[in-house]
């Protein structure tokens, strides 16, 4: 059923589909070249209040190494590689192999996009659910990097980072589309140093 269904490890390549918006998550089994036309981002903590999104320059993921791709909506053919890609060990995404229970806002998933820019949010379950279902080969962030010890939502920003470096630390201005806070709960784009909701008003 689709919700076991998943990459065997043994399989020679998979073709996901991006969405129309532009963003989705990825983990598979094997190592696999990037196809054409794919961006591929790795998550790092870039200080206490943000977490960057940065591009990954190699031409192939490592096995089990998740990941936020972006392209143009379209299906995008992972092939399995021979090469051994090493797996970035600053990449606080984590995956799945199959479908996976978890509690109700233990992990944030990719949840959508604004303004080009994607955000994370909790991963809830289904009305009636005891458990949230994560399906088979998707990343995930931990939700101990984006709440405090109460489980209360942190002001996390997220910022995309194009420079196409894994191994990169600094930030640059030029390389940042947009940034996210959670502030009470609410997802709000950072802008030139003015906050919107994600409606496009302007927050006091």
């Amino acid at each position: 059923s689709p919700a076991t269904w998943f990459v065997a490890a043994d399989s020679g390549e998979y073709t996901p589909t991006v969405p129309a918006a532009g963003w989705a998550s990825l983990c598979l089994p094997f190592a696999a070249e990037i196809p054409s036309g794919i961006t591929a981002y790795y998550a790092r903590l870039a200080d206490a209040s943000s977490i960057t999104l940065s591009s990954i320059s190699a031409t192939s993921i490592a096995e089990n190494e998740p990941i936020i791709v972006s392209a143009a909506a379209g299906d995008y053919t992972f092939t399995r590689t021979d090469d051994e890609p090493v797996k970035i060990t600053a990449n606080l995404l984590s995956g799945t192999t199959e479908s996976t229970n978890f509690n109700e806002n233990e992990v944030y998933v990719l949840a959508g996009v604004s303004d080009e820019t994607p955000f994370f949010g909790p991963l809830i379950a289904e009305t009636g659910a005891a458990k949230a279902i994560l399906p088979a080969n998707k990343a995930y962030i931990d939700a101990d990097y984006l709440t405090d010890e109460n489980g209360a939502p942190l002001r996390i920003m997220l910022v995309i980072e194009d420079t196409h470096n894994a191994t990169a630390v600094e930030t640059t201005e030029s390389s940042v589309k947009a940034q996210k806070i959670l502030r009470d709960g609410q997802i709000l784009i950072l802008r030139d140093n003015d906050a919107y909701d994600l409606m496009g008003r302007k927050i006091k």
